[in-house]
């Protein structure tokens, strides 16, 4: 969804004309394109249609397709015309002149469309996926990136070689676990003998610290269907201290005779429970009855250098994007097993020691200090990893959720009641009976109708969607649309306060705007009505107390997203990043899952540290679970993802101000602009308030508000036992806090 996400701010950014911005998310893939790049944008577009609140995992396709196609219709008939279109579904609008005809009519359309699909097993459907046109780049700026990635890839070696010396100097794990991997590998058929065999890894670990006694080893268990042991062996190298080379493991073979129980496992663990010490100490295992070759797994073959951001303190021999389909791994180091994402895994056997650094409790000044200088290399080893996976990421192909057309374009039965099983009269693609157009826009043979659709939203004589654009605009500068209900022109809808003035507008966006947000934008700001004060009058208040005549700009508070971004803004913790995934490289496994269509797993809604600065825009949301770890967007009427809600609710309730007195988020970010304002200013503390006032309220303090803050000051370090800096930790916090920073005036 990222990708649809970036194309719509560089869309509004570079003041894409609004008709062409609706001609692409409707029917992008349609359109004639100048080079890759525009065809790139025009596919990404359509994810319009193709993202939303769909139950891919419905068992009954066809109720999926009319549940996808419903919200198609319901979500451009709201966005761009103000109209219930999917009220139609079941029967004739009540209210609305939109018979049921006329929904069947735009069904066809996304029937003819392709959203979803499913190819089996299990129950889920996929949505809709495009490969992109290659972006084109030239062979200095290969070379100039190939060379920047060798740079980064030996940095992070550096850094890699750097966090593990200063680990080992830290305390121990208690809660180390070993690695499991099973796997079924043959029939068990009673009397035959079977060998395995396996070549051990010529460098099991190289870090000196990390020896080993007489009883550390590996051990190799064939389990039964039940989880009995059939056979095990094990494998006992030596002590070794890491004096002089790596340990070395001699190959191993040993033969067992079936029982005739069924299929059996291989697990591979260390000889001791707790031991944690060996790491990618196997290249290949196999099994064999006589001179058949009943089963193989070649992990020397698959090495494709060392994973990045591995959690283990040991040096440890790991597959990177090594296809081993099968194994289940357990324990409670999860990184021995990581998703890479398209079919890969990165495999660690018998892993080591759990990491250490977040848990750790250093006692000794010489703990303390490894401890912080192995945080400080841990953020930048992370750093230089996602940009390693960034850069190794633009050679693979990539692909957008987007929708295209059906090989074979229908029209659509009417589904009476709303019953896909219940199919009435065939109804000829097209558009709503009761908005006339200057040009009929005729759906030929063999194509959806997306690309028709577009043209009619678009048309000049179409009298809503211009109003609609333009009374969206008018709502978000002024606090409330000419129509208050933005998303609904309805019979039950709002009349407008000024309609001749939502005509005007609506006439100059199409003819002297030529379709510019900004152009119209620009208009509307520099009116007298925009440049209105907030101040109060009571006649005024009187004669019209909903200011639906605007003789006042409403005072209006900032959105939860802008509040969020206002406090790390002023507090300078606000990653300026702009676009790409929201999350990295490491999360994307558990997004896409591994269990295929049959039950993927989900991402588990825990925000990574890296990206939790970024602004809000640019975060990752869960659409069963939008705000996850952001209560302040669920305080603040954050509307959910699954709806389309044009103008938010503005509740004002107890919980809000408890919000901002207690949330962990607001402290962190008081202490962030304290220690800003303390660098900025160091000595003089009327300046020093005088900033404080700059960077939140975006305007210089008044005397009789300087002097209020340094008095408040005092009193603060009375309480606090001469703690000046705490007091003005408690300042920002009440700044933060204050209406003057929540509400624009």
């Amino acid at each position: 969804a990222w990708r649809y996400r970036d194309y719509v701010i560089a869309a509004l950014n570079g003041d894409k004309p609004l008709d062409r911005f609706i001609h692409e998310q409707i029917a992008g893939d349609l359109l004639p394109s100048a080079d890759g790049i525009q065809r790139r944008e025009q596919l990404i577009a359509t994810g319009f249609l193709a993202i939303g609140p769909w139950t891919l995992q419905n068992y009954i396709k066809q109720q999926l397709e009319a549940d996808v196609i419903d919200h198609q219709i319901d979500r451009i008939g709201r966005t761009f015309l103000a109209q219930t279109i999917s009220c139609a579904r079941c029967h004739d609008h009540k209210f609305d002149p939109v018979p049921t005809a006329d929904y069947y009519a735009l069904a066809g359309i996304f029937r003819s469309s392709r959203t979803t699909s499913y190819d089996g097993p299990g129950v889920w459907s996929v949505i809709n996926e495009v490969r992109l046109p290659e972006q084109p780049t030239s062979a200095a700026s290969r070379a100039e990136r190939d060379m920047v990635l060798k740079q980064l890839q030996a940095e992070h070696q550096a850094l890699q070689i750097q966090r593990t010396a200063l680990l080992l100097q830290l305390p121990g794990s208690t809660d180390a676990n070993v690695l499991t991997l099973e796997k079924p590998i043959a029939a068990n058929e009673q009397g035959q003998q079977y060998e395995l065999s396996f070549q051990a890894g010529p460098s099991v670990w190289s870090a000196a610290a990390q020896q080993t006694t007489a009883t550390d080893g590996l051990q190799i268990d064939l389990l039964r269907d039940n989880g009995s042991v059939l056979a095990g062996f094990r494998h006992l190298p030596g002590p070794w201290s890491g004096a002089k080379d790596a340990q070395q493991l001699q190959p191993v073979r040993f033969t067992y005779q079936g029982d005739g129980s069924g299929k059996i496992r291989i697990r591979i663990t260390a000889a001791q429970p707790g031991n944690s010490k060996f790491g990618g100490a196997i290249d290949d295992v196999k099994i064999t009855s006589g001179p058949q070759t009943l089963f193989t797994e070649n992990f020397a073959a698959l090495k494709r250098g060392p994973i990045m951001g591995t959690q283990a303190n040991t040096q440890l021999v790991v597959f990177a994007k090594a296809v081993v389909p099968g194994w289940q791994a357990g324990g409670l180091n999860h990184s021995h097993a990581v998703d890479l994402g398209n079919g890969n895994f990165a495999v660690q056997f018998f892993g080591g020691q759990a990491s250490n650094l977040a848990n750790a409790k250093p006692t000794t000044p010489d703990e303390q200090q490894a401890h912080a200088e192995a945080i400080a290399v841990d953020k930048r080893l992370r750093g230089v990893a996602r940009k390693i996976a960034q850069l190794q990421k633009q050679d693979t192909p990539q692909h957008a959720l987007a929708i295209s057309e059906q090989e074979q374009p229908s029209d659509s039965p009417i589904y009476r009641r709303g019953d896909f099983q219940n199919l009435g009269e065939i109804v000829p693609r097209g558009f709503l009976s009761a908005v006339p157009t200057a040009t009929p826009y005729a759906i030929p043979p063999g194509v959806s109708g997306r690309l028709q659709l577009a043209q009619w939203l678009t048309d000049a004589k179409n009298p809503l969607t211009s109003r609609v654009l333009v009374n969206r605009i008018w709502h978000h500068l002024f606090g409330t649309g000419l129509v208050r209900t933005v998303d609904y022109f309805g019979v039950h809808g709002d009349v407008p306060s000024h309609p001749q003035l939502l005509d005007f507008l609506a006439e100059r966006l199409r003819e002297d705007d030529r379709w510019s947000l900004k152009k119209t934008v620009r208009r509307m700001v520099l009116s007298r009505t925009y440049q209105m004060a907030s101040a109060h009058n009571a006649t005024a208040a009187e004669a019209d107390p909903d200011n639906r005549l605007l003789w006042q700009m409403p005072r209006r508070r900032l959105t939860a997203e802008s509040m969020r971004d206002a406090m790390l803004s002023a507090s300078g913790k606000l990653d300026p990043s702009r676009g790409g995934p929201s999350l990295g490289l490491e999360m994307q496994g558990n997004i896409r899952g591994a269990g295929g269509n049959v039950n993927p797993p989900t991402w588990g809604n825990k925000i990574p540290d890296y990206v939790k600065n970024r602004r809000t825009v640019y975060l990752p949301f869960k659409r069963e679970r939008p705000q996850g770890e952001l209560e302040i967007l669920s305080i603040f009427d954050f509307p959910h993802p699954n709806d389309i809600t044009g103008a938010r609710p503005q509740t004002t309730v107890a919980t809000q101000a408890l919000f901002l007195l207690n949330s962990p988020f607001v402290k962190q970010q008081a202490v962030h602009l304290s220690e800003r304002l303390a660098t900025d200013e160091p000595t003089d503390e009327k300046a020093r308030a005088n900033r404080l006032y700059l960077l939140t309220l975006s305007r210089p303090a008044a005397s009789d508000e300087l002097e209020s803050a340094l008095t408040f000051l005092d009193q603060c370090s009375q309480e606090l036992n001469g703690n000046r800096a705490a007091a003005w930790t408690q300042l920002c916090h009440a700044v933060l806090g204050s209406n003057g920073f929540l509400f624009r005036e």
